[in-house]
């Protein structure tokens, strides 16, 4: 068995410089799914991250809260029955938690009706995450006649394919929806020269704007407007697109094409997947294949900073620890980038894991001796205080690079992410010792 994982398993090195934009093509790392049904909507809401209906009925409520009472002038921010989110293909939830309802000038841009997809996570029912997704509207431009709400769900850790699935089945119990695996093509395209920049900020800021879709004809008609502006500026196949997403886990990150298998979008040279970790690793954007068979969560893998989480919808899965840690102290460790100082040029795998260690003078954390407690079982002398057998100096783990920078999990005793911007740490690589800097990509 560990024969087979090991001989089945791809070695890959990211290059160190990639084109300034380009297109790759993601459909080897992801996987596809179908829900569709009137109780389509309401599924994912109690399974993902991602608000999917703009209002929820607390159980035995017996007090109404400033949350509640904000909820409610969201809701009424849009348009929106119950029939349509049961009876017609209407969209998907957009809300920006970052603006104000109560600000006059731009609270009425948190929250819209679009056809554009959204990132988000699945969590396992300890709250450790078990799949970053996007839920896309499906499909992208609908008809008039569709009867019911319809998804899809591209899956970016493919190794959790198989357990989603099943967990999926195991909660379908009555719900009115239909769940089946897909065949689509990934697409993902990045510009990040000035120009570039700029058309996708006009796309997310213009032509994508909750300001102007706030309710299912809306979302229809600025659907065709994004359409028309990416077959006109890129040459994209407008009858070929079936979900559309403009990437938002980090600013200017790129755009997310779905599209029928074996189909050419246009006539760009499709880059490398290999060029897509670089693009991740010079962006700060981390997946949670990157910590391999490693348990993970969600606040660790920064689902907050992009944009994956909304605090106010309700119930779902794992959702208890998970705004326990918002609420209480927060997470300890992140994953930030890593920056060499000198290229490390015998790293034969991206994924390859390096260790972090605290530089001497930088760190002032001691060893914690644990109290003693009385055992009746044993002898006094054996409850005597003993040191922690933690590695005090290791300071985090390497998770993905390409030889001049990485993407790494830091604990908080040794960079404090909320007050430092950056900081200098050892890199423990086949026995020699590196310098690096750790810096966070998010403002």
């Amino acid at each position: 068995m560990g024969v087979r994982t090991l001989l089945s398993r791809r070695f890959i090195c990211a290059p160190r410089e990639i084109p300034s934009h380009g297109l790759i093509n993601l459909s080897d790392e992801s996987r596809f799914l179908q829900i569709s049904g009137k109780d389509a909507s309401t599924f994912i809401n109690g399974l993902t991250t991602i608000k999917m209906i703009p209002q929820y009925i607390k159980k035995n409520q017996t007090t109404i809260s400033q949350a509640d009472l904000n909820n409610e002038n969201i809701v009424k921010s849009i348009t929106l029955t119950d029939n349509e989110i049961t009876n017609t293909n209407w969209g998907i939830i957009h809300e920006d938690e970052h603006i104000d309802l109560k600000d006059e000038l731009y609270g009425v841009d948190r929250i819209g009706i679009r056809r554009d997809g959204v990132f988000g996570h699945m969590l396992r029912s300890n709250g450790r995450v078990l799949t970053d997704l996007f839920v896309y509207p499906f499909p992208y431009h609908p008809g008039k006649d569709d009867s019911s709400p319809s998804y899809l769900i591209e899956i970016l850790n493919k190794e959790q394919f198989k357990p989603l699935q099943m967990m999926l089945k195991l909660h379908k119990l009555r719900s009115a929806i239909e769940i089946k695996e897909v065949e689509m093509s990934s697409w993902f395209y990045y510009n990040t020269t000035q120009r570039g920049q700029q058309d996708l900020e006009y796309i997310n800021e213009c032509l994508l704007s909750n300001r102007i879709s706030k309710n299912p004809e809306d979302a229809r008609i600025i659907t065709s407007q994004v359409l028309e502006h990416l077959s006109a500026k890129y040459g994209f196949k407008s009858d070929l697109i079936h979900a559309f997403a403009v990437d938002q886990r980090q600013y200017g990150f790129g755009m997310r094409i779905i599209t029928p298998p074996s189909c050419k979008l246009n006539d760009f040279e499709v880059l490398a997947y290999d060029s897509y970790l670089t693009h991740r690793i010079q962006n700060g954007v981390v997946e949670v294949s990157d910590f391999r068979r490693t348990a993970t969560l969600p606040f660790e893998c920064n689902l907050d900073w992009m944009c994956g989480i909304n605090y106010d919808k309700g119930c779902y899965m794992g959702q208890e620890l998970t705004i326990r840690t918002f609420t209480g102290n927060g997470t300890t460790r992140r994953v930030l980038n890593v920056i060499f100082d000198i290229p490390i040029m015998d790293i034969s795998d991206a994924f390859e894991r390096i260790e972090l260690r605290a530089i001497e003078g930088n760190f002032s954390d001691t060893p914690v001796k644990k109290e003693p407690v009385f055992n009746p079982f044993v002898s006094s002398s054996s409850s005597a205080p003993v040191q922690s057998r933690r590695d005090m100096n290791k300071v985090g783990e390497i998770l993905l690079n390409n030889g001049v920078e990485g993407l790494a999990r830091i604990e908080k005793r040794y960079f404090d992410w909320d007050t430092e911007l950056s900081k200098k740490v050892n890199i423990v690589h086949k026995g020699k010792t590196y310098t690096g800097t750790i810096e966070t990509r998010f403002a």
